[in-house]
């Protein structure tokens, strides 16, 4: 019986070899869509999971408050982690990390490099984690000063082979010894290290152990019988008891964030390899819609074809087959399609991963399909789509009375037509949604990339400098405005894309008591000028300033901007000349500049502090014609080379660091509108289908229209006008979800565009013009046909 299913199947499958292409077509675009999708989803869950403790590894976030400011970071002071170990019994182990706070600068003999993804850690580490060490001892190699370990490809790089146990290096002009060579870090961690060395090499972190400077990642393995509750309370006291001082002006509590919710779930913007598991979600839903429209394709296209397959089924029950037997037929018929749709959807997904990697972000490879787990959820997605696409079309070609079929008397039922009216109008109402949903996030993304961020980003490029080059900028600085391309130059700290450090700034009759939370940068006097920052009122930090900050007695003056002066009750006018005492730091306020955007967009502007202090300058910030750029970077680097040769020339444009603030949101749209085209493909290859059955099915009603005097313009009104009215329908369904799904969306940015009813209007105009596209070329055929071939065979 079986065997003759299956030979009636695929008799039934080549029958009609344009109807079996649609509908494989479309199953195999739409599973190997989601297959990707899939294959993106286990890559983004997969984070961290390697390391045997991962499940009871958690890291201790810290947020600092003030009133309704809150800001959080990943990081702690150097004291938490030691405290914790000697009087919590519940922590099996744990370890500190802290990435160079700067590049480093490696000797590699006639070259110098300067390496960013450089990091210290205790020599606990891999009690924690689980990076594979190819050589060297996991207990010794971190545990004495001046001990390295290198990355695989690091130790390639620089001495052309991985064996490199107790070879020496210079790094930022220290002896180094390499204590082991790790294989480099998996893709799918959040700790992605070129080098690891010993947290004791930095003599400061060692010495200066204090609840005072959250600089470090502290990561705990906790018994899992353990109440981590409780012991979140425990901390808690323990941060109120040790920073006590610090509180004073602002609330300071930690929390415990699993190892396994880092990359997908926090919510600190600081985090290097961060993901988003609303994009996890988002992409899931994504996968489902298309298999669903997938299904939906085959339903529609199978019970629109039952009509020309009803003298079939009447033949089959007077010869004395059930309605069991017809109902497994036709699903037989459903799993061959579906199975070869799945084979054909592996070789898609094969195929288009790396280039789906290289859209989405992501190094995403094929290792998920030597999982045997895979194949059996595939197993399962065979028969579930088998069943979902082959169930009602089963049921209704199963049910059909041979009496009525076989008398001629049979039409396509009106319950029938109405649901492939109802799925029609779901496929464009799919369609809609995402089509609207991508024009959002296009608009959205282009509205941060060209936003007036109050400072002039296009102009600006950013070199990474150390002591050497601090303590003598000026001998360069002179050198480079001697340049005809570069119009200012000054030093700073940290980016202007991103400005982290936290302080609590005290000001003469504001919050005298509590102080404020807020941020600040150290810059030179010509900063604000090199940027193109706005005054708003008094006057900008100069030279004079610049002493006062190396006097025996240092006096720090300080520019704030509006936001820090809102908060003070105070215009930018009466700020002026107020004293402040910022981390024991006093001076007065000189200026205040226009609010400007140094963040991302998804964050609101909150209060900043400009200050002058030379220690801790890291980069030196050039405002340079670009319209050359490698005339303008080819002659500073020229005077860059008259100046230094112990470190090499790097930099960096800073609206790319820009740029980079909204990756995520690029990956989104780049891969959002992927999924959406081949949706909205996956809808037209079904549209092309139904409209095909019904211009077959209508025949003899367009030869009967054509002889009593019907237009060829009104015959293909009449056919494609009926697909019309689904398009709106479904315009109508999509809109409302839409509206609130983006809106949804577009509330994680405090500067964003609003819900536009254009882009509403171009998706209606568009999703028409594919449709009448899709449904013209059969209507104007049908329109054109001969009406006597339709009306005399009747």
């Amino acid at each position: 019986m079986l065997k003759n299913y299956f030979k009636t199947a695929v008799r039934s499958i080549l029958k009609k070899p344009v109807y079996s292409f649609i509908n494989l077509l479309g199953l195999s675009v739409g599973i190997g869509c989601s297959l990707l999708i899939f294959i993106y989803i286990h890559f983004e869950l997969s984070f961290d999971t390697f390391h045997s403790k991962a499940e009871k590894t958690y890291r201790i976030n810290t947020q600092f408050s003030f009133g309704d400011i809150s800001r959080d970071i990943n990081q702690t002071p150097s004291a938490v982690l030691p405290h914790l170990l000697a009087n919590y019994p519940e922590i099996e182990s744990g370890t500190r990390v802290v990435r160079s706070f700067r590049p480093v600068i490696i000797d590699a003999g006639d070259e110098k490099f300067q390496e960013e993804e450089f990091f210290y850690a205790d020599s606990t580490f891999f009690d924690v984690f689980d990076f594979k060490l190819l050589s060297g001892n996991p207990v010794a190699a971190l545990n004495a000063p001046n001990k390295v370990i290198f990355s695989e490809a690091s130790a390639v790089k620089y001495f052309g082979k991985a064996d490199i146990l107790n070879e020496t290096i210079r790094i930022n002009d220290q002896e180094f010894i390499v204590s082991g060579v790790a294989e480099n870090p998996p893709t799918n961690t959040h700790l992605q290290f070129d080098f690891i060395a010993s947290f004791v090499s930095l003599d400061w972190a060692v010495t200066r152990t204090s609840w005072d400077a959250a600089n470090y990642f502290t990561y705990l393995v906790i018994n899992p019988a353990a109440d981590i509750d409780d012991t979140a309370r425990k901390l808690q006291d323990d941060v109120e008891e040790n920073m006590g001082p610090f509180t004073g002006s602002s609330f300071v509590a930690m929390t415990l964030m699993p190892l396994l919710d880092i990359h997908l779930k926090s919510i600190i913007s600081e985090e290097l390899h961060k993901g988003d598991i609303k994009y996890v979600y988002t992409f899931s839903f994504i996968a489902i819609l298309i298999i669903i429209i997938a299904c939906v394709n085959y339903m529609n296209l199978a019970t629109a074809r039952s009509v020309f397959r009803a003298k079939e089924v009447g033949m089959r029950k007077v010869l004395g087959a059930y309605k069991p037997q017809l109902f497994f037929q036709f699903i037989g018929e459903s799993a061959i399609i579906t199975f070869a749709a799945i084979f054909i959807s592996l070789v898609i997904a094969a195929v288009s991963v790396p280039a789906f990697a290289n859209i989405s972000g992501r190094p995403l490879d094929l290792r998920l399909f030597y999982d045997p787990i895979f194949y059996f959820s595939l197993l399962g997605t065979w028969l579930t789509i088998s069943f979902l696409a082959g169930s009602y079309p089963a049921f209704v070609l199963s049910n059909y009375a041979p009496g009525r079929v076989l008398k001629s008397s049979f039409k396509d039922s009106g319950s029938g037509a109405v649901l492939r009216k109802v799925l029609v109008v779901f496929q464009f109402a799919v369609s809609i949604f995402l089509f609207i949903g991508a024009m959002i996030i296009f608009n959205q993304l282009e509205f941060m990339q060209n936003k007036k961020l109050g400072y002039q980003k296009e102009q600006l490029i950013v070199v990474p400098i150390d002591a050497t080059v601090r303590n003598s900028f000026d001998a360069f600085e002179a050198g480079l405005l001697q340049l005809n391309q570069v119009n200012n130059v000054a030093m700073a700290n940290e980016s202007l894309t991103q400005v982290m450090g936290g302080y609590d700034l005290k000001v003469e009759g504001v919050h005298n008591d509590d102080g404020m939370l807020t941020t600040a940068m150290k810059v030179s006097p010509n900063f604000i000028n090199t940027a193109g920052i706005e005054l708003v009122a008094g006057e900008g930090l100069n030279d004079t300033d610049w002493k006062l900050a190396q006097a025996e007695e240092p006096v720090f003056n300080i520019l704030i901007n509006e936001a820090a002066a809102d908060l003070m009750y105070q215009s930018p006018e009466e700020a002026i000349g107020k004293k402040s005492n910022m981390n024991g730091r006093t001076g007065v306020i000189k200026g205040v500049m226009k609010d400007f955007h140094f963040r991302s967009l998804k964050e609101e502007i909150q209060s900043l502090v400009f200050f002058i202090e030379p220690r801790g300058m890291s980069q030196i910030l050039i405002n340079a014609n670009t319209n050359n750029p490698f005339e303008t970077i080819a002659a500073i680097q020229s005077v860059w080379n008259e100046n230094y040769n112990h470190r090499p020339f790097n930099y960096k444009f800073l609206d790319q660091e820009y740029d980079a603030l909204y990756h995520a949101e690029e990956q989104l749209k780049q891969v959002y509108s992927m999924f959406t085209g081949l949706a909205i493909l996956i809808g037209c290859l079904g549209l092309f289908g139904l409209v095909s059955f019904s211009t077959v099915q209508r025949a003899k009603e367009i030869g009967i229209r054509k002889v009593l005097g019907a237009s060829v313009q009104s015959i293909i009104l009449l056919i494609t006008g009926s697909f019309m009215r689904l398009v709106f329908f479904g315009f109508l369904v999509a809109v409302p979800f839409s509206y609130w799904m983006m809106n949804q969306w577009l509330s994680d940015f405090q500067y964003r565009i609003d819900f536009s009813w254009l882009t509403v209007g171009i998706t209606l105009v568009v999703q028409v013009l594919i449709a009448l596209f899709v449904t013209s070329w059969q209507s104007i055929r049908a329109a054109l046909s001969n009406p006597v071939d339709s009306i005399r065979n009747e």
